[in-house]
């Protein structure tokens, strides 16, 4: 679908909001890429932040805009991507403490409206999780020893076998931070590989939660190393729930310590688009998010105006400035 605009354009989305983008000395607008995409319920969708002195919808927008052409239609710069692809990263993350069965249902209906990829619930959720997600293509996923490893290797087996059993398909797991810090590297390496087995036995996947805010650069790339060995699926930054979360530098050690087969997932930190973008840049394929409509909100605007792509240098995270 294209467009010629002088002055400004009106999208109905969804029967929910209305997209407003004014463009001076625009011709050409291409819009298709976002709207060949399924679209995604949003609560409210504003373009704030819009350039007044150009009314372009992106600072770096005018040299392309008046050229004519978008960002993907560039030498050098990465694809165009959907507001799909970035709701194909998250995890809406349900995890807080305080957390009643209504937030949970609230979160469930986020993420199903917005068909994120999973909702991570605590394990005593799952049953609820499921019968809410029920008919979806949202996946249950529940945490594991949660949130400091410490607990025993039979407990960690009776958590994963239960969550299981009530529907959970994906497990986060928190390695034994104590005995990877002490060097006991075979109790890591057999914890993760009995916890694998019987998930993969009972066809779901294991991502291995590292808790990098206790562990140095050695111990993280041992840990991912020892994962994989175990036949991990995915290794994780953090739980979210230590002193700092997810960093560019960690997740990109992390890519560099495992072969394409382990995925990577980023947690605690992936607060705005701009975050999402910047873990997808350094080959993160999941990230676990509580702020997921603005997310999409902002992924949806992007895809709008034809801007929505990752950084071919991501500096850092918002939690870490």
């Amino acid at each position: 679908m294209g467009a010629s605009v002088s002055r400004g354009f009106h999208f109905l989305c969804d029967n929910h909001c209305i997209l407003y983008a004014k463009v001076n000395k625009a011709a050409n607008l291409i819009c298709q890429g976002f709207f060949s995409q399924p679209r995604v319920r949003l609560r409210s969708l504003k373009l704030a932040g819009l350039n007044k002195s150009s009314g372009s919808p992106d600072p770096r927008a005018d040299g392309v805009w008046n050229s004519g052409r978008r960002y993907d239609q560039i030498p050098g710069m990465k694809d165009m991507l959907s507001v799909q692809d970035i709701a194909d990263m998250i995890d809406h993350s349900l995890l807080r403490p305080e957390l009643t069965g209504a937030d949970v249902r609230e979160g469930c209906w986020i993420a199903r409206e917005n068909k994120c990829v999973s909702v991570c619930v605590k394990p005593a959720d799952v049953r609820l999780g499921a019968r809410e997600l029920a008919g979806s293509r949202v996946l249950v996923t529940t945490v594991v020893g949660f949130p400091h490893g410490s607990s025993t290797v039979e407990t960690k087996l009776f958590e994963a076998r239960t969550a299981i059993a009530e529907g959970a398909v994906e497990l986060d797991m928190v390695l034994n931070i104590g005995k990877l810090r002490s060097g006991e590297n075979a109790h890591v390496g057999d914890e993760i590989r009995r916890l694998c087995e019987l998930a993969h036995a009972g066809g779901a996947l294991v991502k291995v939660i590292l808790e990098n805010h206790y562990l140095d650069d050695s111990q993280k790339v041992t840990a991912c190393r020892l994962a994989e060995e175990a036949g991990v699926d995915f290794v994780k930054t953090s739980s979210g729930f230590a002193g700092t979360g997810a960093t560019i530098a960690d997740l990109k050690l992390m890519r560099a310590s495992c072969s394409p087969r382990v995925r990577i997932k980023a947690a605690g930190g992936v607060r705005t688009l701009d975050d999402a973008l910047a873990v997808r840049a350094v080959g993160t394929s999941r990230f676990g998010a509580t702020q997921t409509i603005a997310i999409l909100q902002e992924a949806a605007r992007r895809a709008a105006a034809g801007t929505l792509v990752a950084p071919l240098q991501p500096g850092r995270l918002s939690s870490e400035r």
